[in-house]
């Protein structure tokens, strides 16, 4: 009997083990095959509607990931390749090839950061050959957006988008507004510099983009009180009154603490890193290029770096969980989360996140001195 229980006992004690990697393997084919068919649909999409039949998928996709045990970093990975295809395929049905030749399709704030999730408020420009002009484009801009809407991309609330005048310039236009940004008294100057550090070039003339980021890095001002001034927005949320639980209960609504993870987290993560990449001329898009680069630039100790990024990655993933939550419910979505739908690993997780925003915060009074103002 005992020979037998031997023979027996490592495949009992083994089956579990294959039956769940099979099912992970299983699960990753099956994630690699939809994303894989989703994007053939989009690069082959001939109507608009095919486009938006597309888009809709790709927003069951997330869930799919989510759901599937699909890391954060490789479903922002994901999402931005699919939006990516779905602008330019959108673009590429809606002008004429003389018009992407002369002009540069731009995305910019968290899909210029490549750190998208669940559909957000378009961001997007569009740079012009200089002396290139196109009868309709304001039209076509406005189809654009149109489109983008219908897909489920919510408007800009401050207008950043192709129907907006401002957002669709030639290099002249837009080097006059780089200065303005720069050197100018506009309260909002440095934002829109902000926004501008974030944008990729998706269609057309990526050197029309280049050049005007060269113009930017070449007119910033050199100054702690320029450098104070860009980085001011993250001493809007100045919590030292008390422990981080008072501070993240922005809220209260019939008696529920709600946090809001956006303002209370990733904003103040995101842009402090985008102001130490200004500071020490990090030309790169996304926080973790940008986080790796100023490692490399000696900007940023190593660790800190490391504890940012996954900081970074927990809070976008409570911030999708709680979007998807918010979605299955039929509820509008909201960055507000109820500490009561937080379960105790999440409540631990969060109290980490928020402690590395709030030493991120020490080192950029140090490096970056906002108080100044």
């Amino acid at each position: 009997m005992s020979t037998d229980t031997k023979s027996v006992s490592p495949n009992v004690s083994a089956q579990p083990v294959d039956v769940a990697a099979g099912d992970a393997s299983r699960r990753l084919a099956r994630i690699s095959s939809t994303v894989q068919q989703l994007s053939a649909r989009i690069a082959h999409g001939a109507t608009v509607a095919d486009l938006r039949s597309a888009a809709l998928q790709a927003d069951a996709l997330v869930a799919t990931l989510r759901l599937g045990g699909a890391g954060i970093e490789l479903t922002m990975d994901l999402v931005s390749e699919l939006n990516d295809q779905l602008l330019v395929r959108l673009w590429q049905l809606l002008a004429p090839a003389e018009l992407i030749r002369n002009s540069c399709l731009i995305v910019m704030g968290s899909e210029g950061r490549g750190e998208q999730t669940l559909k957000t408020d378009q961001d997007n420009a569009l740079l012009l050959r200089e002396a290139y002009r196109f009868d309709g484009i304001a039209a076509l801009a406005e189809s654009f957006t149109a489109g983008l809407l219908d897909f489920g991309y919510p408007l800009c609330p401050g207008g950043i988008m192709l129907s907006n005048p401002h957002w669709r310039q030639h290099p002249s236009e837009f080097r006059e507004a780089i200065g303005r940004w720069c050197h100018g008294p506009d309260a909002d100057g440095t934002m829109q510099l902000a926004i501008l550090m974030d944008a990729r070039a998706l269609a057309g003339d990526a050197s029309l983009l280049d050049d005007a980021k060269r113009h930017l890095w070449s007119i910033l001002p050199d100054s702690d009180a320029f450098l104070a001034r860009f980085v001011s927005p993250v001493a809007q949320f100045d919590h030292s009154a008390s422990g981080w639980w008072h501070w993240l209960s922005l809220r209260h609504d019939d008696h529920r603490q709600v946090v809001d993870l956006k303002k209370s987290g990733s904003f103040q993560l995101v842009h402090g890193v985008r102001a130490l990449a200004l500071k020490h001329h990090v030309d790169a898009p996304s926080t973790r290029a940008r986080l790796r680069a100023l490692v490399e630039h000696h900007g940023l100790p190593p660790g800190l770096a490391r504890d940012l990024r996954d900081a970074l990655h927990l809070l976008i993933g409570l911030r999708l969980d709680h979007h998807l939550r918010q979605r299955r419910l039929g509820q509008p979505a909201d960055n507000l989360v109820e500490f009561r739908d937080l379960g105790t690993l999440e409540h631990a997780q969060l109290d980490s996140a928020v402690g590395i925003v709030k030493d991120f915060r020490k080192y950029l009074q140090l490096h970056c001195p906002f108080e100044m103002l």
